[in-house]
């Protein structure tokens, strides 16, 4: 072997030893960072200036297991639930146009689904009942027995989770966003909630943390829910320590206060395990709820449909969570339009003269300016709608910015 030879052959061995370093260097690298994203995926506490924070407050606190899935369904046109209706009258087309164009904006398909009349209840096909008899069929029974049928038709279509709304909703042109974020943020809730082991509750949360695992076809993991309270109105301070915030960016701006007495920052949701359900603005049930509210509901009716879920709720008979605030609320015509009675079809109709006529006027005025005769039901005042739909196509069709 030549000089020049001999030297050459030293070089290829030491680039050879030199690239062999490297690639070992690099795989142990890689397999320290793979092993570390699989033992500890997430933060226990976190800020809420992290857009990519959350935290789960209680007793306890707990850091899922198993890998979190970001899943495209929550975004679709039914929000990723097997089927999607909003109740309402047949008389109250001016009900249907306010959904259609607010779906339009927000790029959302629920389905009309008939509600009740009064005219179409007998007294002979409700349950008996343990106090004084109706003296004849109400409103209040007719709302009842519309979301009823709803839940009878999920059991004998096998519906694997129905969103349900009531005609009067409202909701933000970036729904299909919140909804994605809820369901990610569910992920973290449910399986943390099933951590701390809470055992004076027939409805705690339950199993075991890992098996937690959603899907395209059921992101939110509906196995282990009955309701999920997207609309609701009274929060009460029991169980609202067991609660999971999150960073959502389409949330409101302002600090609102929450039922434990604390606040959430700007941008932040609280998922909550709830002890009472009042208002069914919005609400997605299971197969499981719909059973056992039929149930409850072939005893008697005695209560309004929010109340008879309330009771359940109470008793520990469905297991029920709550996000704070809200992502659908409910809206009414303008005071001063002459319209308050139109807001609500439990009571009967009756044309009001809610304002002096010089009054009204002003308000026609300033509603013909903003091509808006709605406001928010003040129950919902903290939800704080950062692009309200039902201003959505005044916006963009004429510029008008909702106020």
């Amino acid at each position: 072997m030549s000089y020049f030879d001999s030297i050459k052959h030293k070089a290829s061995r030491r680039l050879l030893l030199i690239v062999g370093i490297s690639v070992s260097l690099i795989i142990t690298i890689v397999i320290c960072l793979h092993s570390t994203s699989v033992i500890f995926p997430y933060k226990s506490e976190s800020s809420s200036n992290d857009p990519s924070s959350s935290s789960t407050s209680s007793s306890s606190s707990f850091s899922p297991f198993s890998s979190k899935k970001s899943l495209k369904s929550p975004a679709n046109t039914t929000l990723g639930f097997h089927k999607f209706f909003y109740i309402n009258l047949d008389t109250r087309y001016d009900l249907d146009d306010i959904i259609q164009l607010q779906s339009d904006v927000a790029g959302i398909t629920p389905d009309l689904w008939p509600a009740m009349k009064v005219s179409d209840l007998t007294l002979k096909g409700l349950p008996p009942s343990a106090g004084e008899w109706p003296k004849e069929p109400s409103g209040m029974l007719a709302c009842l027995r519309s979301h009823a049928n709803i839940w009878r038709q999920m059991l004998k279509e096998k519906w694997g989770s129905v969103l349900i709304l009531e005609a009067d909703s409202a909701w933000d042109v970036n729904v299909r966003q919140m909804m994605a974020n809820f369901a990610d943020a569910l992920q973290d809730a449910l399986p943390a909630f099933s951590a701390m082991n809470i055992t004076n509750s027939k409805a705690a949360p339950h199993g075991n943390p890992k098996d937690y695992v959603a899907t395209e076809n059921d992101p939110y993991m509906a196995q282990h829910w009955d309701i999920l309270q997207f609309g609701g109105c009274f929060e009460k301070k029991e169980r609202a320590k067991y609660k999971h915030v999150y960073y959502d960016p389409t949330a409101h701006r302002k600090p609102i206060p929450y039922a434990d007495g604390s606040e959430l920052g700007p941008h932040e949701r609280a998922i909550r395990w709830q002890n009472e359900l009042m208002c069914t603005t919005a609400y997605a049930i299971t197969p499981t709820g719909a059973r056992k509210l039929l149930l409850r509901m072939s005893l008697q009716l005695n209560t309004p449909v929010d109340g008879l879920i309330s009771e359940l709720v109470r008793e520990d008979k469905l297991r029920a969570y709550s996000t704070t605030p809200n992502v659908f609320i409910q809206w009414q015509y303008r005071d001063g339009l002459g319209s308050n009675n139109k807001n609500s079809d439990i009571s009967k109709f009756k044309p009001g003269d809610d304002a002096s006529q010089e009054a009204r006027n002003k308000m026609w005025a300033l509603a013909r300016k903003e091509m808006k005769i709605w406001q928010y039901n003040g129950l919902f005042s903290t939800s704080g709608f950062l692009h309200p739909a039902l201003g959505g196509q005044a916006e963009q069709l004429y510029g008008i910015v909702p106020s």
